[in-house]
């Protein structure tokens, strides 16, 4: 149950009935048929977003998404409700996965690049054509770094606020200060708007707070090392 989350920009699961079920646990989910059942990789350009009604469309309301074998789904998917999905960080889902011994995937907005899912809430579906069997080989995976951690904070929020005070804010320039639409665009925004605030003095770390396993810091909480 130690295996990653997301390695290779591919989000890892295991299914070993065959019979997968994806989405955020709190809509209807979508059923796929996984050929070579075991532990599977997915990279990020098989998440596509779609039309609602296309078929092995899933829709995500909480900026996450589950990938979870059919003969687990509903243990998973009670616990994760029951605890609420907005405060699912990494040690819950390590914990979850070791107490029902299955290697579900979880994938939050912004966790890959390349990928429709990036900017979290929509409508998609996969594109199993793409997927691979085992971990990905390649780089050993790497802590994100507080560039990474605050774009994909920008992303999920389209702004960024201090979790240690919740008050102080990051006003980017006058250019930056409406996101725009599209994937690829919101991205290189977030990713501008990121650089600009480590300028600033602002930073992140991955650590449980008011906005879920990643804590952006304000260079005045920073300074006083609260």
């Amino acid at each position: 149950m130690d295996r990653p989350f997301v390695a290779e920009n591919c989000v890892i699961f295991e299914c070993q009935s065959g019979r997968l079920l994806v989405g955020d646990l709190a809509n209807r989910a979508a059923e796929y048929r996984i050929p070579t059942p075991g532990i599977c990789h997915l990279p990020g350009e098989a998440i596509m977003a779609c039309e609602a009604g296309a078929e092995g469309a899933f829709s995500v309301d909480s900026g996450q998404l589950f990938l979870v074998d059919a003969d687990s789904y509903e243990a998973v998917r009670e616990e994760v409700l029951a605890a609420g999905p907005e405060i699912f960080d990494d040690r819950c889902r390590r914990s979850l996965r070791r107490k029902h011994q299955t290697a579900f995937g979880h994938l939050r907005g912004g966790e890959l690049y390349d990928c429709d899912f990036s900017c979290g809430d929509g409508t998609y579906r996969l594109d199993l054509s793409k997927l691979g069997t085992g971990v990905p080989a390649g780089r050993e995976e790497k802590s994100p770094d507080a560039k990474e951690l605050l774009r994909r904070t920008i992303v999920r929020m389209n702004t960024l606020v201090c979790a240690k005070c919740c008050s102080a804010e990051y006003r980017p320039p006058q250019d930056l200060r409406d996101w725009p639409k599209g994937r690829d665009a919101k991205i290189r925004w977030a990713t501008r708007v990121a650089e600009l605030a480590m300028a600033d003095g602002w930073t992140a770390a991955v650590e449980k707070g008011s906005f879920g396993d990643i804590m952006p810091v304000c260079p005045s909480c920073r300074g006083k090392g609260r």
